[in-house]
């Protein structure tokens, strides 16, 4: 069944619903910011109408709903700070994984697997950062090989180096079966 517009804008207009887009969003996120460090004036409305491109009389009229659509800002700014505490998780676990990696004690089937969770976080945190806004759509991680190094950029300009002349041959194998198998991954079609 679809909506039809005037059935949603009566919706709305009963307040059954809240209006967003981003760009609504932003605005009515940066009026409360104004209103809470308590410099919401004249001035401060006309700057804000000018910055977003409205009328002031808009900024009033969705002002006067404020009570239906604050409570949904807070939420987002929540659901953002939950996000930023998942990036410093996964942060975590690449550095985990990093000392797993480079810990000549451990086995190789254990250092191979510390690879693979080393960049799956470093996949999901470009994903997380990417859509909190901090780093461009097109931002991908790589893995590159060379002879005797396998370099995995990261996130901020980092790399991770792991010399490859002092892994077994069957180390060697699985970890080239690791990349091929992310690189199968990166490359398939999403769901």
């Amino acid at each position: 069944m679809t909506l039809k517009q005037e059935d949603l804008d009566k919706a709305v207009q009963s307040g059954q619903y809240v209006h967003f887009d981003l760009g609504l969003m932003q605005r009515r996120k940066v009026m409360l910011k104004t209103y809470y460090s308590g410099l919401l004036n004249l001035a401060a409305i006309k700057q804000i109408a000018q910055e977003f491109n409205c009328r002031e009389i808009a900024l009033y009229k969705d002002w006067s709903r404020r009570e239906k659509w604050e409570p949904f800002i807070w939420e987002q700014v929540a659901n953002i700070e939950d996000a930023k505490k998942l990036v410093k998780l996964l942060q975590l676990a690449r550095e985990t994984a990093a000392v797993i990696m480079n810990d000549p004690r451990k086995g190789g089937n254990a250092r191979v697997g510390a690879i693979g969770r080393y960049t799956e976080a470093i996949v999901r945190e470009v994903e997380l950062l990417q859509s909190l806004g901090q780093l461009p759509k097109q931002a991908q991680p790589s893995v590159v090989i060379n002879e005797n190094l396998t370099q995995v950029n990261a996130t901020k300009n980092e790399a991770l180096l792991i010399d490859l002349t002092k892994m077994s041959e069957d180390d060697k194998r699985a970890l080239l079966r690791a990349e091929e198998a992310l690189t199968r991954a990166e490359t398939a079609p999403s769901p």
